[in-house]
């Protein structure tokens, strides 16, 4: 089997058609207010610098049938990128950042039986319902 790696943006992990699937076995979402404000201070600094941010590695398993790519590792920077990226939506006064980061982390689809949201990010069973919310 195959093994590819592609350096990606941000914008391209949480583009359109995005798929990221955390997979049963992986453990439940875990980092304290300590963890997210690293990584929010980290981001914070590299934006008003101007300057490229590493994010670290992320692993996806990916079917070769396109489907949700399961992440192996890199699933508690994910989470807290769309729970930040949630919070900036809901906070901003901006419709169109609004627009914007809500079309990263989500977009609405049409449904046979009406409009329902597909996500970028799925998490396992022991987190996905707080994730929603």
């Amino acid at each position: 089997m195959p093994i590819y790696s592609e350096m990606l943006r941000g914008r391209d992990v949480f583009a359109p058609g995005a798929d990221i699937r955390v997979p049963a076995y992986q453990r439940g979402f875990a980092w304290s207010e300590k963890e997210v404000g690293e990584l929010t201070r980290d981001l914070v600094e590299a934006f008003t610098q101007s300057v490229i941010f590493f994010l670290g590695t992320l692993v996806l398993v990916q079917p070769r049938s396109k489907g949700p790519g399961d992440v192996v590792d890199g699933q508690q920077r994910l989470t807290t990128l769309t729970i930040i990226l949630a919070v900036l939506r809901d906070l901003t006064p901006s419709s169109d950042v609004a627009h914007a980061a809500h079309s990263m982390i989500g977009h609405d689809v049409a449904a046979i039986c009406g409009d329902r949201q597909k996500w970028r990010m799925t998490l396992n069973s022991m987190d996905a319902d707080f994730f929603r919310k």
